[in-house]
């Protein structure tokens, strides 16, 4: 409701004080997610100040019962520290909303041409539901050698490198061209497949009759989907196309 009020009166920001912001995965929706953060024994002060009917055992389980600060930090785009006075703190958020405000000319766009404004906002839901996305990967090379990798996020979002490409490249680096199979985890519920770029770069590194075998897992193990690269890239191009035997490059 804050945000359809503030669009109609053409305001550049809206700002939204959620409680348990992350808890909820309600930070995906939000262009900027700020956290503000004191160390636990601040919080136990001002906790058991606030609400004086609790008790100190009370109040270290509320705290306890909460999102950390340390996924807190990970999962924001700006942190503010409250461990000073309230003045400072808001010359702080005074500081964070200067910078997050928009120019003036892009809120006017995304305001009278709806459909730039719907690409900003899908834009931002999509980002926000990649970082902090961690993903692995693991491979077995032909000499029996396990090379392994990681995302490497970027905030320049284009720059980022999946982890199978990470994996790949130190494999390669190592003087390995042949894979007998790829393992890829996330810290999500469903399983890691590879994205596009990723199998192209995997087919290139693939037997003549694509049968690497990919094995996807989700967070914790619990789920696994084992496809071939020939499976999850039909009717591909590569080295092969161009007389090209990658093992011998």
């Amino acid at each position: 409701m804050e945000c359809y009020k503030s669009l109609l009166s053409f305001e550049k920001i809206v700002i939204l004080d959620v409680p348990l912001l992350f808890e909820s995965k309600l930070d995906v929706y939000c262009g900027v997610a700020v956290c503000v953060v004191c160390d636990e024994d601040v919080q136990l002060q001002r906790l058991t100040s606030r609400n004086p009917e609790l008790t100190e055992e009370e109040c270290r389980n509320r705290i306890a019962s909460q999102m950390g600060n340390t996924e807190k930090i990970k999962q924001s785009d700006i942190v503010i520290d409250n461990g000073s006075s309230l003045e400072e703190l808001y010359s702080k958020i005074d500081s964070v909303v200067t910078r997050v405000t928009p120019w003036t000319i892009v809120s006017m766009i995304e305001i009278l041409i709806p459909p730039v404004g719907l690409i900003s906002a899908l834009f931002c839901y999509l980002k926000n539901r990649m970082k902090h996305n961690r993903v692995g990967c693991a491979i077995l090379c032909s000499s029996n050698e396990i090379i392994i990798g990681a995302n490497v996020e970027n905030a320049s979002y284009g720059a980022a490198i999946c982890a199978e490409r990470t994996a790949i490249t130190k494999a390669v680096t190592a003087g390995n061209r042949v894979f007998k199979a790829i393992a890829i985890s996330t810290d999500l519920d469903t399983c890691a497949s590879p994205c596009g770029i990723c199998r192209q770069v995997i087919r290139e590194f693939a037997d003549s009759e694509l049968r690497l075998p990919i094995y996807m897992f989700n967070k914790d193990g619990s789920k696994v989907k084992i496809l071939t690269i020939g499976e999850l890239l039909p009717l591909s191009f590569g080295p092969g196309d161009l007389g090209i035997d990658p093992s011998t490059v």
